[in-house]
This record gives C-alpha cells, structure tokens and sequence, in this order.
C-alpha cells in the first residue's frame, strides 16, 4: 500500500507543460515589471534625496556666509562706536580744560 492516494505522476502532457511553461513565464514577466517600478522608484527617491542634499549644502553655505558679513559689520560697528566715544572723550577732556 502506497503512503500517497494519488497514482503516480508521469510526464506531463505537452498541453499541459506548456501551460505551466506559460504560467512560469506570466511569474517572471509580473516580477520584472515589478522589479522596474521598484528601480524606478528608487532612482526618482534617489534624485529626490539627491537635490535636497544640494539644497541643504547650498543653505548651510548661505548661512555661513551670512554669519561671516554679520561678524564683520559687527565688528565695524564695533570700532565706530569705540572711535566715537574716543571723540567724545576728547571733546568732554578739551571742554573740562576750557
């Protein structure tokens, strides 16, 4: 007594190897074309991340920039104001000595 209750499997029909020859090839065409739109997906994510790094880098440069022309009007305005209380040392001195 066999342990399967089916009859043994012999070759399969010719109609039947190609309809699962068709079914095969149905699989694989389905998993390429998926395999296509996950690449494309990836490469417009790619392109995405890409241009928003460039962004990120263009932004940290402005802001760099910015920070440097800060410092030096600051520093400008610095010694305006500490050219002016010299004169206005200077003048309060000349008044005291008149």
């Amino acid at each position: 007594m066999s342990v399967y209750n089916h009859r043994p499997m012999g070759p399969p029909t010719p109609s039947r190897l190609m309809e699962l020859l068709d079914a095969v090839k149905n699989e694989y065409d389905q998993l390429a074309q998926e395999v296509m739109v996950c690449k494309s997906q990836r490469d417009e994510y790619e392109h995405k991340m890409n241009s928003q790094i460039q962004e990120m880098n263009a932004f940290q440069q402005n802001l760099m920039d910015l920070e440097r022309a800060q410092q030096l009007i600051k520093k400008q305005y610095e010694e305006e104001i500490a050219r002016l209380r010299q004169q206005l040392e200077q003048q309060q001195n000349t008044q005291k000595n008149l």
